[in-house]
């Protein structure tokens, strides 16, 4: 009888995995529950291509923020680089947009940006690098993205912002850590595909 156990056993084991795997399924494949952490009110700046751009042009979009700026010798490029990446990545998202806003608006025109954005390949529907008010771009980033920024163009954060489709910020992500890119990554796909409202 002894001989029996182990197929027994096994056929159970089976059965078993065979009867809850869809819901491991469902389960990986759920949405993932990003809390709300405020919203992005309403601002005025300018594109690469010299639109005013602002907060309602980017309403039912699911969408990547940043700071950087032209000049940087610091962590900019990397951060461009790593978005440029996002936007290969992420190409088949629909209502997907990448901002990056400059903290040096005085030298980074709509002209130097629109060189800069063609360096790293930027697809213009879909990538926005914004200039506008020095003080104006300081209060957007202090007040509505709760990052630190100031006078000097180098102190920006390095983290990039993920927004939903109605301006609420849905989670920090370190420019410079592979898995928190990675996490980004996947919340914007599962973002995405939510289609109620956030509370």
């Amino acid at each position: 009888m002894k001989k029996y156990i182990f197929p027994i056993f096994t056929i159970v084991a089976v059965v078993g995995y065979l009867k809850f795997r869809p819901s491991l399924i469902e389960q990986e494949t759920a949405p993932v529950n990003l809390p709300s952490l405020g919203t992005i009110g309403e601002f005025s700046l300018q594109s690469q291509q010299g639109e005013s751009i602002g907060v309602q042009h980017l309403d039912g979009n699911v969408w990547i923020g940043s700071f950087i700026f032209t000049r940087c010798q610091g962590p900019c490029p990397m951060m461009t680089q790593k978005m440029a990446r996002l936007q290969k990545e992420l190409a088949g998202v629909p209502n997907l947009k990448h901002v990056s806003i400059t903290m040096d608006p005085e030298h980074d025109t709509s002209e130097v940006l629109l060189e800069y954005a063609n360096k790293y390949h930027a697809d213009h529907d879909r990538w926005l690098f914004l200039t506008g008010n020095k003080q104006d771009i300081i209060k957007l980033a202090i007040e509505a993205f709760k990052l630190p920024a100031g006078e000097d163009p180098d102190m920006h954060s390095t983290r990039f912002v993920l927004v939903d489709q109605q301006q609420k910020i849905r989670g920090y992500y370190d420019s410079g850590d592979p898995e928190s890119i990675s996490k980004l990554s996947n919340d914007v796909k599962s973002l995405s595909q939510e289609n109620k409202p956030n509370v």
